[in-house]
């Protein structure tokens, strides 16, 4: 098939994605700041000053000046606000069309991810489809909606970018028939693991999908080369924990968690799975205050429908590794 068409597709496919994600999301603009984008933004007297950026990556803001709950640590998605505030003082209008747009990055970046993981994987008349339709789902599905219209989530969209293009990088630069990986891009790589574990911190797991990366979807022979690769992202993301937990996350740690107990918090983790596969596939009846009853035994109805759905998706994980790599790697 001819390149030149393959880049017309998909320069045709990025602004059609592009369009439908701004046509989609475009009624936030006229959103006003709600619940905690008012302590966060209009009553936060350091995100209306560019000075205070610095004083963002510091405990003692967290600890005693931020306006949420103690024990986080996301200075870059504060500083994101501050930036947003330069610029558009108090209008939620620029904080709604910032939020939009990482979005859109976002979809962009899913798009590239599925085209890098599907090249070589699958049949030619589904390799050019697949991405599309990959991030077109990504775009509008609705469980979305909360993270990129609600300011206070930001933190989200910000982590997901610079997790995705960590991940993009690392995938580009794995050693391929011999050749030398870039150090310069996996620096670059492991940059981007940092600045998306100061915007949330979901992407401490990052390293642990770059490992299943390499387990199932290269070539055996390459796969221990490739694993000693991720050692750097796993210290990196040590280094984080290391510095964030013993000085920031004291009420965070002793709070809710211990109020209901180890063994039930347990079990609340292990009920949201099916809950939010659950609405994954049928989003409905959608709520940013979900709220789920507190589980008292491993054998309420709830935790054992959870756990025979974890337990069938890793058996279909360890079946699909020597038939489907790329179906096993993406479960």
């Amino acid at each position: 098939m001819n390149p030149h068409v393959d880049r017309k597709k998909y320069a045709l496919q990025i602004i059609l994605l592009a369009l439908i994600t701004i046509t989609a999301f475009s009624n936030i603009m006229q959103n006003q700041f709600v619940w905690d984008d008012n302590n966060l933004i209009t009553e936060n007297s350091y995100v209306k000053d560019l000075r205070s950026i610095p004083y963002f990556f510091t405990a003692h803001y967290w600890n005693n000046s931020h306006p949420g709950s103690r024990g986080g640590y996301r200075p870059v998605f504060m500083a994101t606000l501050a930036l947003d505030y330069h610029i558009w003082g108090g209008k939620a209008f620029g904080f709604h069309l910032t939020s939009m747009l990482l979005h859109l990055a976002n979809v962009i970046l899913v798009f590239f991810l599925v085209t890098l993981l599907m090249k070589g994987s699958v049949p030619r008349e589904w390799f050019c489809e697949a991405p599309f339709i990959a991030a077109l789902l990504f775009a509008v599905h609705p469980v979305h909606v909360e993270s990129v219209t609600y300011i206070k989530n930001r933190g989200d969209l910000l982590a997901c970018v610079f997790f995705l293009i960590a991940l993009i990088i690392f995938i580009r630069n794995i050693p391929r028939r011999g050749l030398r990986a870039n150090a310069a891009a996996f620096s670059g790589s492991i940059f981007c693991l940092f600045i998306a574990l100061l915007s949330k911190e979901i992407a401490v797991t990052l390293p642990l999908i770059l490992l299943l990366y390499c387990a199932y979807a290269l070539p055996a022979r390459e796969r221990l080369t490739a694993a000693f690769k991720t050692l750097p992202y796993f210290g990196a993301t040590a280094l984080y924990m290391i510095v964030k937990f013993p000085f920031l996350a004291g009420e965070t740690i002793s709070g809710r968690s211990q109020s209901i107990g180890v063994y039930s918090h347990a079990l609340v983790v292990l009920k949201t799975f099916a809950y939010y596969l659950s609405i994954m596939i049928s989003p409905i009846n959608l709520n940013a205050e979900r709220r789920i009853p507190v589980p008292k035994t491993f054998f309420a109805p709830g935790i054992l429908w959870s756990f025979a759905l974890f337990a069938a998706i890793i058996a279909i994980i360890m079946i699909s590794r020597k038939r489907g790599k790329l179906f096993g790697f993406a479960l």
